[in-house]
């Protein structure tokens, strides 16, 4: 590899950690009443005994799909024990998902160039500092992003 094969990709791995950094930011502060504790509880005692169904305070909770309460019982595993950091850590690598799959979207549908683009816009939009919290929704959200780029091309409209 040349020297300037490398140093050509350095912008590039600089943007998409900078966008990492943007949605891993702010993951240690205090959890926010009333939902992030209900929800980061639910993950400690997943966590803490493993299951299929949630449970708050030893009662099965049926209201929510169980997959953000399976992912951070696994976060809470993979670093260390339960703690704001690790409760929020999957709601932000979601939001670096749905970046990296608003890139994906916009380089297959024009060029890499809106690729950047929009994934940029979106990272300094609300929408991905509000996918931070401990709540199933918002990571919910970044698995319907991949689904629109996968569908078949639709024909473009004539002229």
């Amino acid at each position: 590899m040349a020297d300037s094969d490398w140093r050509a990709k350095i912008p590039g791995a600089a943007f998409w950690l900078g966008l990492l950094a943007l949605c891993l930011m702010g993951l240690s502060r205090d959890l926010w009443t009333p939902d992030e504790p209900r929800e980061a509880e639910m993950a400690r005692e997943m966590f803490m005994s493993p299951g299929v169904i949630p449970a708050l305070a030893g009662k099965p909770f049926y209201e929510k799909p169980p997959l953000y309460y399976w992912t951070a019982a696994c976060a809470y595993a993979l670093t260390g024990g339960p703690s704001a950091w690790s409760a929020r850590l999957i709601s932000g690598l979601s939001g670096f998902l749905t970046l990296l799959a608003v890139f994906l979207w916009g380089k297959r549908a024009h060029s890499k160039e809106l690729g950047v683009a929009a994934a940029a816009l979106l990272a300094l939009s609300t929408v991905v500092r509000a996918a931070t919290p401990a709540s199933s929704p918002r990571f919910l959200n970044w698995s319907r992003a991949p689904v629109t780029p996968a569908l078949p091309d639709r024909e473009k409209p004539p002229p």
